[in-house]
């Protein structure tokens, strides 16, 4: 059975089309270790997600492996797609805050989105696409 998981992840990580980062043999081992001590495999959509999550967060940050799993046990959990999620927790896309007053709030998330779009065109690319392939 862990040969067969092992293999699952691995053809996972390979044919992920979305992920275009390379991940070293080490990094591949410690995305297996982080997704072995959690019951992702028991929910396929579930585990799929946490393998995508994994593997962009050893990517993308100098996150420990109990720093990974802290974040995994919140983001499965999560309803927005893992894209908008790491593009809000690493690349600073802006969040709504409700103050109560709605239309300066709106106005603030507006302004910042905008300028975030205008700075990051390769990243709002990304968070378009997840958009559709979420639907």
């Amino acid at each position: 059975m862990k040969t067969l998981f092992s293999i699952l992840i691995l053809v996972f990580v390979v044919n992920t089309a979305h992920f275009s980062q390379e991940l070293s043999q080490e990094d591949i081992s410690l995305t297996e270790s982080i997704l072995a001590q959690k019951s992702y495999h028991i929910d396929l959509p579930t585990y799929d997600k946490a393998a995508i999550i994994v593997r962009r967060l050893i990517a993308e940050t100098d996150l420990s492996e109990q720093g990974i799993i802290a974040i995994l046990d919140n983001m499965v959990s999560n309803q927005a797609t893992i894209t908008r999620q790491l593009l809000e927790m690493f690349h600073g896309l802006p969040v709504y805050v409700n103050t109560g007053n709605p239309t300066e709030d709106q106005e603030n998330y507006t302004a910042l989105k905008t300028a975030w779009i205008e700075n990051n065109p390769d990243k709002h690319q990304e968070l378009i696409n997840s958009n559709r392939s979420s639907k």
